[in-house]
């Protein structure tokens, strides 16, 4: 048994709680700090009572959502009966027209194969004609047991064959006489040929229509000898919708009404309905090609939208699928969202023909909901905000002194050496913080001193490493240079040779062929043996091309003794004499030897080089290091050319690298020999280098004179280019060297080097 650092007793070890009984959750809750032990105990229990809160009004509300399945389906059977309506008041008009005295005498005389007379046949079309206008609708036909027109309400259509979808036979099968009524597809080619009056709107192709074939039948033997067929297009025609949302407007129940209808012909097909909810396949109609025959939404009670579309079609998938039972889910139409049924019409045949949707709007109970949880969201933040300030409270006069040290000293080995603890008492926690606050002065002054000692260790290190990087160059090119000149030397005496002997030889092949043109000319006739000999060695194409052979080879020696003297100008790299130099001269040498990167190849187009010399005079410089600079700029700006014809491919594009020099005049501070150094306009030779390459990032442009810094895959570069050029520029002769670039534009360098300036006073330019 011991002391803690407060000063009390431990407890015995004997009566700690055994391992294990402990659960991890409260060993968690234990390890806390004291402030946020009251805030988790505090909103702990307020959390709980709010979640059994949002728990009630989770299940309200999917009670509530349930609900409105449930209405949404009470009002798709409301829909249903009122898109019966029409068939039904269809099917007692024209079963009271069966029994018309002019319709039943119309049907015996086609019954009997005698000719319907012209008045007769006017009388019952014009009572079709009343039926139509009527009840507005698009077909009254009376048709013949053999399934020809005998009248038609429309059109003369008086022999035509007329059964559609199979029903006009249908009806003559039946022995009981009933009266059908269903919904199917009628064509466009059928629509054509009736050419009824149409509602605004409706075009070609397939629409749905209701059917009623009434019989009518023989007033004596009671047989059916005639059907009356009555028609009304579905499509188009918005009161079959906007009477549903009217009855429901009436209730304070915004909606959407909807007919969809299949627009292929009905057969039975077996398709997969995963995404409609259905897991199982059973028979639906082949392709599954709903069409919208009308719909409307209702904005307010006096505005409707027309032919909206669902957003989704699986629910009809699922409708049809569901054999004439209603099927529900949830959808977004227009900027609302629906709890949407849906229930197939089924056709004659009893296959799905047609859609009915109904949507009952979830704005009320979103409404609602939105509200509830916006109270209970208030509450918990009411509850979280009192929790909060008694937290402060309490931990403000219990743990804020400790609270503070630990966060400071958190800082402190974090980085933050500025971390100090405010010292609020004199108790143990303001003597820990006094002594804490000691601690770190004494930290920072001592990382301070390290800091500074490192920070020249760096330096020192950075400039040695530049300048070895440096001296290996100068080294390397010195060395080069020296090879250069013996090579150059070397190659030089034989092509002198071989230049003087080519006079000389040529002067004898003259005299040769003279001499031979004039024993021609004295023996015109040779014998058989020279004629046969000067034949075997064509001497006339040896006559002609032996001069244009030696002019060749002329040429040749004349080329290999410029780029010779173009390499014994650039080897004057290890010159170390400052001279006067012909810039021009320079420049030129260095295309001359890089004429072979400048030249079109195989895969490239080639690099066009464009000289804009001004009239500089002979300048005072180290030649060969110049030299070795402008070599490297030139260098940089054919790789930028190269780069990016590596990654456009431009073919058509013109690449060119222009050379622009002329005489400016600088401020710049000069230390003469013999004066203090003093600041004065100085003629320049100004240099600008510009391509059309790839450019220079922003991010990088500041580095590209750094040593070691380069963008080149690795084995392609040193990074030593660029700040070689700059150090020759600057630092040896007294110039300046900027960079100006545009990424995707190319890049200038521009180079300033003095003219008349003395090895003593290339100090540095202002």
């Amino acid at each position: 048994m011991g002391q803690n650092y407060l000063g009390l007793r431990d407890a015995p070890r004997d009566k700690e709680a055994p391992r294990g009984q402990v659960r991890q959750w409260l060993k968690w809750f234990y390890n806390l700090p004291i402030r946020q032990k009251q805030i988790v105990a505090l909103l702990g229990s307020e959390m709980l009572s709010l979640a059994l809160a949002g728990a009630g009004a989770w299940l309200i509300g999917h009670s509530l959502q349930g609900q409105l399945v449930n209405q949404a389906k009470s009002e798709l059977g409301v829909t249903q009966i009122s898109y019966n309506i029409k068939i039904d008041q269809m099917g007692f008009g024209f079963r009271g027209q069966s029994d018309n005295v002019a319709i039943i005498a119309a049907a015996v005389a086609a019954a009997e194969n005698v000719t319907v007379p012209v008045s007769l046949r006017e009388e019952v079309r014009q009572i079709l004609r009343n039926e139509i206008r009527a009840r507005q609708i698009e077909y009254a036909t009376l048709v013949g047991k053999d399934l020809r027109i005998v009248v038609s309400g429309n059109g003369d259509r008086v022999g035509e064959l007329f059964n559609p979808s199979g029903l006009v036979a249908q009806v003559f099968n039946l022995d009981n006489g009933e009266q059908i009524k269903t919904s199917e597809i009628v064509t466009g080619a059928e629509l054509q040929q009736e050419s009824p009056p149409l509602p605004p709107g409706v075009g070609q192709g397939n629409h749905l229509i209701r059917y009623t074939v009434t019989p009518v039948k023989h007033p004596e033997t009671k047989d059916i000898i005639a059907a009356l067929v009555s028609g009304d297009l579905v499509n188009g025609k918005t009161p079959i919708v906007e009477r549903t949302l009217k009855t429901f407007q009436e209730n304070g129940s915004s909606g959407y009404s909807a007919i969809y209808f299949l627009d292929e012909s009905p057969e039975a097909a077996s398709f997969p309905l995963e995404d409609a909810g259905i897991d199982t396949r059973i028979v639906a109609p082949q392709g599954q090609k709903f069409k919208l025959a009308i719909s409307q939404q209702d904005q307010n009670q006096e505005e409707y939208l027309v032919n909206i579309p669902l957003s989704d079609e699986g629910i009809l998938a699922a409708a049809a699928a569901a054999g004439g039972h209603p099927v529900t889910g949830r959808q977004e139409i227009g900027n609302d969202s629906y709890t949407v049924a849906a229930k197939a019409l089924l056709n004659y045949q009893g296959l799905p023909v047609a859609i009915l949707v109904r949507g009952t709007s979830e704005i009320g109970i979103q409404l609602l909901m939105q509200d509830t949880w916006r109270k209970l969201l208030g509450s918990a933040v009411v509850v979280v905000a009192l929790d909060l300030v008694l937290a402060a409270f309490l931990g403000r006069v219990i743990v804020a002194p400790m609270q503070q040290l630990k966060e400071k000293a958190r800082q402190f080995a974090a980085g933050d050496r500025a971390a100090r603890v405010s010292v609020l008492a004199r108790d143990e926690v303001g003597q820990l913080a006094a002594t804490f606050n000691q601690m770190a002065d004494s930290i920072v002054a001592s990382e301070t001193a390290a800091t500074e000692q490192r920070q020249k260790l760096q330096d020192t290190l950075d400039r040695l490493t530049e300048t070895q990087a440096q001296l290996i160059h100068a080294e390397k090119m010195s060395s080069l240079g020296q090879l250069v000149a013996g090579v150059a030397h070397e190659i030089n005496n034989p092509v002198n040779f071989i230049s003087g002997n080519i006079n000389h030889a040529q002067q004898y092949t003259e005299d040769i062929l003279n001499l031979l043109r004039l024993y021609q000319a004295s023996y015109p006739e040779p014998t058989p043996e020279i004629a046969a000999e000067a034949e075997s060695i064509d001497l006339d194409f040896i006559g002609s091309d032996l001069p244009h052979l030696l002019n060749s080879m002329r040429s040749g020696t004349e080329r290999i003794r410029k780029i010779v003297n173009s390499l014994r100008n650039f080897s004057r790299l290890d010159e170390s004499d400052f001279k006067k130099v012909n810039l021009h001269e320079g420049i030129d040498n260095s295309l001359k030897l890089l004429e072979n990167r400048l030249q079109p190849q195989a895969n490239f187009p080639g690099i066009f080089v464009v000289k804009e010399y001004g009239n500089i005079p002979e300048l005072y410089c180290y030649p060969g290091q110049l030299n070795q600079a402008i070599m490297n700029i030139i260098n940089n700006a054919i790789d930028a050319i190269h780069d990016d014809f590596i990654h456009n491919s431009k073919y058509e594009k013109k690449y060119q690298i222009n050379i622009i020099t002329k005489i400016v005049y600088l401020h710049m501070k000069i230390h003469n020999l013999n004066e203090r150094a003093k600041k004065r306009d100085v003629s320049c030779a100004l240099i600008r280098i510009v391509d059309n390459g790839l450019g220079i990032k922003e991010e990088i442009k500041s580095r590209i004179f750094d040593p070691f810094f380069t963008t080149k895959p690795v084995g392609k570069g040193t990074g030593l280019g660029l700040s070689i050029a700059h150090s020759i520029v600057v630092k040896q002769h007294g110039g300046e060297l900027i960079c100006l670039s545009e990424p995707g534009q190319g890049t200038e360098f521009v180079m300033k080097i003095p003219i008349n300036a003395e090895p003593a006073a290339l100090k540095s330019a202002s």
